[in-house]
């Protein structure tokens, strides 16, 4: 199932990853593999971080 919203989903998408991207936040997605802690990088291409 996709969005039923498109833009309203990228305009949420966007918001969240403002969110994570501050530097005091560890975020953990739990529907991938190798489940790992880590932080969002900053910047115009967005990085996850570990350790």
């Amino acid at each position: 199932m996709g969005d039923v919203d498109p833009p309203l989903a990228a305009r949420t998408r966007e918001v969240l990853w403002r969110e994570l991207e501050d530097e005091r936040t560890v975020g953990t997605a739990a529907h991938f593999p190798e489940l790992r802690f880590g932080r969002v990088r900053p910047g115009t291409t967005r990085r996850w971080v570990t350790g």
